[in-house]
Formats: structure tokens, C-alpha cells, sequence
């Protein structure tokens, strides 16, 4: 769990560098006992690209991640965060199927971004 965290965290850091108008990409991410949906919404210049990396980063640690456009996520809502620059706000929704998912997991995301651009 705490790579899907910190490769969200990383995802979202560089995604605070694209532009364009607002898009919205749910990644599905799926380990071995649980599956997350990311609802990303932020500009859509950089969105893609930035999922790619994403998906990438939760597959060297272990599990699969596929993109939907717009918002599909599967599960109950666990929390939501917004991350900001000079150069945007990017929303994330977090949801799960699972019951054992922290509820500080939007808050400790939000934390390694702000660690991460300090």
C-alpha cells in the first residue's frame, strides 16, 4: 500500500506541472487483497502522460493500474485531496472495495506532494 502512496504522490507532483483545460481519468489499481480507484481531474496538457508514469510506477511495485476516461471508479468513497500550484489544482477521489484502507490515505498523499515540491 505504501507504494501505491507514494507513486500517487509522485504521479500527482508532476502532474502540478501540466496545463490545459480539466480532465478527469480514473486509474484502477489492483494488488493482491485490494483495489483503489484514483478519480485524477486536473489540466489535461500533461494528464496522460502523467498516468502513464503512474501506471508504471504501481506496476514496479507490484500491482496493475488501468485508465478509464472521465470518472469510473468502483467501490465506496474513502477520501479526496486537492494539490495545488502556480500552475493548477488537481482534485483526487479516492474509493476501494476494501475495508481495511486507511482513511489518512488522501492526507498522507497530500503530505508526500507537499514534501516533495517544498
Amino acid at each position: 500500500m505504501r507504494r501505491v502512496v507514494s507513486a500517487v504522490a509522485v504521479f500527482t507532483c508532476l502532474a502540478a506541472t501540466g496545463c490545459g483545460s480539466p480532465k478527469t481519468t480514473t486509474v484502477n489499481v489492483a494488488g493482491s487483497q485490494r483495489t483503489l480507484s484514483l478519480v485524477i481531474t486536473g489540466p489535461s496538457g500533461s494528464l496522460d502522460a502523467e498516468v502513464e508514469q503512474l501506471k508504471g510506477a504501481v506496476a514496479s511495485g507490484g500491482a496493475t493500474a488501468t485508465t478509464l476516461d472521465g470518472d469510473q471508479h468502483a467501490g465506496a468513497s474513502l477520501c479526496q485531496t486537492d494539490v495545488s500550484d502556480s500552475t493548477g489544482t488537481y482534485h483526487i477521489a479516492v474509493y476501494t472495495d476494501s475495508t481495511d484502507v486507511p482513511a489518512s490515505l488522501c492526507a498522507d498523499m497530500k503530505s508526500a506532494v507537499d514534501k516533495g515540491t517544498g
